[in-house]
């Protein structure tokens, strides 16, 4: 087949310049890929970076989709920095969303335009990467320009696109040959009726007249030809049968139809499969489908075939050889396994229904730890070929999903998976008696790691009290990973119990353990428990070193935007809080709390986010704050069973009966946790705190204050026994607001002078900062500066605590005073949804006078969209 020049499309591409999209829709044959190619040929001679990528069905996994994106807009020139790094380890640690982030800002940063072309976009069938090209488009600068090529329509807000002009569109009638085009293809010396009467039997589809053309000129009869011409699929497939397949000598046809099972082919793999050596050659010699493949490197080392005449090389496979696909899959599973290519390998035995060697080939390669090499993609993309029904006939693939489940924030279906798995018959087989050993293993692991998401350590436990000699029978060997996992679970476990000494001990076992094991990973997790166990402990400076630590470990080996950064960036804010150094304005936190909801966390991550958020609600007595975060924290305990979370939801919603001084509802809720408050209640002594502040302001609302002090002794005595420094503080500080507002204001100096005293050699300066009290408290107890017992730097320290509750109670007045009292009735309006004429009518102002208002409450409140300045206003507490 001959290439054409059309030059009227191509024109009609450079306009595209104009839009964001251009969408090339047309089904197989209508040269869409040929006239892509040849558009990009023009734009890289004028300099534009081009970047193209052609997908295939497993591309449809996103993380596999962001990472091919990257490398491609890197071939094209562009810088991307971290992106880079990210995509060669398959985001094994960072979400999409997160990358996309990351490339906005990289495209926006870039001088040139680029361009992005995605080759049969068709192929995917992905709901989730509709939405991120979606967002991708929403978002990107006018520099970038993407172009999808697909035989349908794709799954995106088109109509969007639509309304906004930022589409340009392709379709089957912009493609088809005109008559202009048909005269240049057959040649000068065909006859107007005979052009006329071609273009009205093939539509103007390309390729029919492509090939049609190639037949006259191998010197076939044209009259006979264009008599018996029909444009029709099936005059296509008869004409590649008979006019092009069956006149390729024994060996082309032998390599043509058995590497048509494959989605790419080089010489070495066409050999594997059809016993043919130098396929290539042959087939560049054989000059009837020189053009029915593309080459897809430089080198030409490797090829594919035309779609068309791909889906028509398998269609003759089967037709003519069925015994031989399977046999030809096996061979092509083998030939990937040697050249290290897992994916393809694991493919090919699953289109052989072997599913039982690509279960094998999935288990030496690691099983579930190829999350930890490859990232969440590359075992989701292995395990995709496995039915549920199929799982079953292999445990620890069994196993390899739960841990998946895992990492994608699924715990209950992990714990489902987990649950198959051990009750799986197979296990207890005979035939399965040399994996056993392995199963448990693998199991064991994830099991601990699923109790440590589900807040569960029942399992730790378990392994904690059978002898070592027992788990190394039952388990195998010395197994570093296994130990490294196992003793930060148990560290975990400690920490939930307020044994904070033995939970460091663990810990420190398991950094060694996982550095062994070289896993980065572990050694990183480590580090966070370590920062957690040191806040407890009181020891903020500490605690921040280790975070840092951990924060710029996650930074250097899974990049800025990595799940592991955002868990260590939960601690870091939480310290900056406790220590009175975070500022007013959240949203670079709300945006790392909400990827932690999404995919990696657990209990000592999510509290630590959410009492921050409790504390600022509370402070401001905000009930729709109180009411949105127990909807977050609700949708984080549904997904993930977290019983203590759940008492923090009942936390908020005491504090909720308080502001409504609902009763019926304080009561309900503190008679269902008063066995917090036992004195053999060691493992809730987290939600114990928490709890029981809203406990001692509910009995202090109700001026029962022996009761609030009941809750208080109770609360310092475990805070005391176990170290808990920043608790303890809290507690005392409590106690001398309970003392203040009793009128004993010696009793409250006393409090706050030990309170103090604590807190200044780690400036532990939250639970003064955000006491309601906390200016008068502290005036008041100056006057007993000379009476009782209290150092110089506990004075100092109070006066800077006094000295920034003033600030922050002035900085809630500013923020309440931030707008004029009409830009405040426009911002309610907005918060209704209510459009700019909507807005208008309501407040009896011109359209144009909204504008300006909005303008400058975009100003204020520093946000360039509606939505933004709602969210904005609500998060500042100008709008409940």
């Amino acid at each position: 087949m001959s290439t054409i020049e059309r030059p009227h499309l191509i024109n009609a591409l450079n306009q595209g310049f104009q839009q964001k999209l251009c969408l090339v829709t047309a089904p197989a044959g209508f040269g869409k890929t040929t006239l892509l190619s040849q558009w990009r040929q023009q734009l890289l001679a004028a300099n534009t970076q081009v970047a193209w990528l052609t997908l295939d069905e497993a591309d449809g996994d996103l993380n596999n989709l962001v990472c091919y994106i990257i490398f491609s807009l890197i071939s094209a020139g562009m810088d991307l920095g971290r992106l880079q790094m990210l995509a060669e380890q398959g985001l094994s640690d960072t979400s999409p969303r997160a990358c996309l982030a990351l490339l906005l800002a990289s495209i926006e940063s870039n001088d040139s335009n680029t361009v992005l072309i995605l080759d049969d976009y068709h192929r995917l069938d992905s709901n989730s990467v509709d939405q991120f090209i979606d967002e991708l488009l929403a978002n990107v600068s006018d520099n970038f320009h993407l172009i999808i090529n697909s035989r349908e329509k794709p799954g995106l807000d088109i109509s969007r696109l639509r309304s906004q002009g930022q589409i340009l569109e392709f379709g089957p009638e912009q493609l088809r040959f005109n008559s202009e085009e048909l005269q240049l293809i057959m040649g000068p010396d065909m006859a107007p009726v005979q052009l006329e009467s071609l273009l009205e039997k093939s539509e103007g589809w390309p390729v029919t007249i492509q090939l049609l053309r190639q037949a006259i000129a191998s010197g076939s009869n044209r009259e006979d030809l264009l008599a018996n011409y029909s444009g029709t699929s099936s005059h296509l497939s008869e004409y590649l049968s008979r006019q092009i397949l069956d006149k390729c000598d024994a060996e082309v046809q032998q390599f043509l139809l058995t590497t048509s099972i494959l989605e790419r082919v080089n010489n070495s793999l066409g050999q594997a499969l059809s016993g043919v050596a130098d396929g290539f050659d042959k087939l560049e010699k054989t000059t009837s489908i020189a053009t029915l493949f593309v080459p897809l490197d430089e080198g030409k080392q490797w090829l594919r075939y035309h779609h068309l005449f791909s889906d028509f090389l398998r269609e003759q496979l089967q037709l003519r050889y069925p015994e031989q696909v399977t046999r030809l899959h096996l061979r092509a599973s083998g030939w990937f396994e040697q050249d290290n290519n897992l994916i393809e390998a694991v493919r090919h035995a699953c289109l052989a229904s072997d599913f039982n060697h690509a279960a094998e080939l999935i288990e030496q390669a690691g099983g579930w730890e190829l999350i930890l090499y490859g990232g969440i993609g590359f075992l989701r993309r292995l395990l995709q070929y496995f039915s549920e029904e199929q799982l079953k006939q292999h445990p620890r693939l069994q196993v390899a999903r739960a841990y998946l489940c895992q990492k994608e924030g699924a715990i209950r279906a992990a714990r489902d998976y987990l649950e198959q798995a051990r009750a799986n018959p197979i296990v207890s087989s005979v035939p399965f008696l040399d994996k056993r050993q392995v199963f448990e293993r693998d199991h064991a692991i994830v099991e601990v790691l699923q109790g440590n998401y589900e807040d569960d350590f029942s399992i730790s436990r378990k392994y904690l009290q059978r002898p070592k000699s027992v788990e190394s029978k039952r388990l195998g060997s010395e197994d570093s990973i296994f130990d490294g996992v196992l003793n930060c679970s148990l560290s975990l476990f400690l920490m939930a119990e307020s044994q904070f000494d033995g939970g460091i001990g663990h810990i420190q076992k398991a950094i060694q353990q996982m550095r062994q094991a070289q896993s980065i990973l572990g050694t990183n997790y480590c580090y966070l428990h370590l920062g957690t166990l040191a806040f407890y402990q009181g020891n903020l400076r500490q605690s921040e070193a280790y975070c840092l630590e951990a924060q710029a470990m996650a930074d250097e080996n899974f990049g800025s935007d990595s799940g592991l950064k955002y868990l260590a960036d939960v601690l870091i804010y939480s310290l900056k809080d406790w220590k009175a150094e975070l500022n007013e304005d959240l949203r670079d936190f709300e945006k790392v709390l909400q990827h932690i909801e999404n995919y990696d966390g657990w209990f000592e991550i999510y509290i630590a986010a959410y009492e921050l958020l409790l504390t600022r609600a509370w402070q401001d007595k905000k009930e729709e704050q109180l009411r949105n975060l127990i909807k977050r924290v609700q949708a984080v305990v549904d997904e993930r069973i977290n019983r203590r979370l759940q008492i923090f939801i009942d936390a908020c919603q005491l504090g909720l009966a308080i502001l409504e001084d609902n009763e019926l509802q304080a009561e309900r809720l503190l008679h269902q946790h008063k066995s917090l408050f036992d004195e053999k209640a060691e493992l809730d002594w987290r939600p114990m705190q928490y709890f029981g502040v809203m406990a001692v302001h509910w009995h202090t609302h109700k001026q029962d204050f022996n009761k609030a002090q009941h809750y208080l002794q109770r609360m310092e005595k475990s805070c005391r026994d176990s170290g808990a420094r920043c608790f303890r503080v809290s507690c005392l500080v409590l106690n001398a607001e309970l003392e203040y507002q009793r009128k004993q204001s010696a009793q409250a100096a006393r409090y706050l002078f030990e309170a103090a005293s604590l807190a200044w050699p780690e400036n532990i300066m939250r639970p003064f900062v955000r006491s309601e009290h906390a200016v008068a408290m502290i005036a008041a107890a100056n006057n007993y500066s000379q009476e009782l017992p209290v150092d110089r730097l506990s004075l100092n320290f109070l006066q800077q605590c006094s000295d920034l509750a003033k600030k922050l109670k002035k900085h809630s007045l500013k923020q309440q005073q931030l707008l004029s009292s009409r830009e405040m009735e426009v911002l309610l309006q907005l918060q209704l949804g209510l459009s700019n004429k909507e807005i208008a009518r309501a407040l009896e102002m011109t359209e144009h006078t909204v504008k300006f208002h909005l303008k400058n409450v975009f100003s204020k409140l520093g946000v360039d969209k509606r939505t933004k300045a709602v969210i904005a206003a609500r998060e500042q507490g100008i709008l409940d």
